[in-house]
């Protein structure tokens, strides 16, 4: 088997583990994925949070105003060190969403977004993950205006 084949293999079990531990809510699985450095930004707006503790704390707070999110995973294309991961997150917004400073109140209303996640993988761990969702459907979708 080459080499090639190992990585390809290895950088997409890295990528499952990180969403199978979402929808298992097993945020410490979660961790062994994420190296102590790592870094979520948001592209839309450039925000970003780093390490474990901080994704665990974001799964965290959207588990809590969506406690029946799930991944859908679409699809993945492989790179050398990078997979491009397209997937929808569904949920419904039964409890408080933090964004920012502001605390949008349970709607009860569903939300479907499409995301695009681009992780950089190296030795096993996510170094770097480049998130993209247009955030503007959820608030479309949850009908609040969304937080300044």
């Amino acid at each position: 088997m080459s080499k090639a084949v190992d990585t390809k293999r290895g950088i997409i079990s890295v990528a499952n583990a990180f969403y199978d531990a979402f929808n298992a809510r097993d945020l410490e699985r979660a961790r062994e994925v994420i190296a102590s450095d790592a870094k979520m930004i948001y592209m839309a707006g450039g925000d970003f949070i780093q390490g474990p503790a901080a994704v665990r704390e974001m799964w965290q707070g959207w588990l809590t105003a969506f406690p029946d999110a799930r991944v859908e995973v679409a699809t993945m294309t492989v790179g050398e060190n990078r997979i491009a991961v397209e997937f929808v997150g569904r949920g419904t917004h039964t409890g408080p969403l933090v964004i920012g400073n502001e605390t949008i109140a349970p709607t009860g209303r569903r939300i479907e977004l499409h995301y695009c996640d681009v992780h950089t993988i190296r030795e096993g761990k996510i170094h770097e993950l480049r998130v993209y969702v247009d955030e503007g459907v959820m608030f479309e979708q949850l009908e609040v205006a969304r937080p300044t």
